[in-house]
């Protein structure tokens, strides 16, 4: 089988980049980059296959089974993720749907504050426009 440049590309990286491994003995660190290049060979994105690998060397797995089942469920996530984004429609295309937005609409609106003899209190920008008359009213007094 013929690996295009890419595909050599990326596995020359997983085998030059030693702090993917770096936390495995040299036995678990072959069978698990082993396992890295058959994927980048299968067709997987090198750079999240490179994650997987790193994945598994930061979990603290051990032995080579483990290690390998912790890198395999990172790419499957992964490769889950990027075809669930590829799917879903563009924001522009269909708006978003925002759990909060029916209780907002349905909620109960808020009513303006009421003082003690009982009548609304008007609106902010009334009390403004009261309170410049007041001081208009004095400066004219004055």
């Amino acid at each position: 089988m013929e690996l295009t440049t890419e595909q050599q590309n990326a596995i020359a990286r997983l085998y030059e980049n030693e702090s993917l491994t770096d936390n495995l003995d040299d036995a678990d660190a072959r069978i698990v980059l082993q396992w890295a290049q058959e994927q980048i060979i299968a067709h997987n994105d090198g750079e999240l296959v490179q994650a997987a690998v790193n994945s598994a060397n930061q979990s603290g797995a051990q032995g080579a089974q483990a290690l390998v089942a912790q890198a395999n469920t990172f790419l499957a996530q992964g490769l889950e993720a990027r075809a669930q984004n590829s799917i879903a429609p563009n924001a522009e295309q269909a708006p978003t749907i925002n759990q909060n937005d029916d209780a907002a609409n349905t909620a109960p609106r808020e009513q303006p504050p009421t003082d003690l003899s009982g009548s609304p209190a008007p609106p902010p920008a009334a009390t403004r426009n009261q309170k410049s008359n007041r001081k208009s009213k004095r400066s004219k007094k004055k």
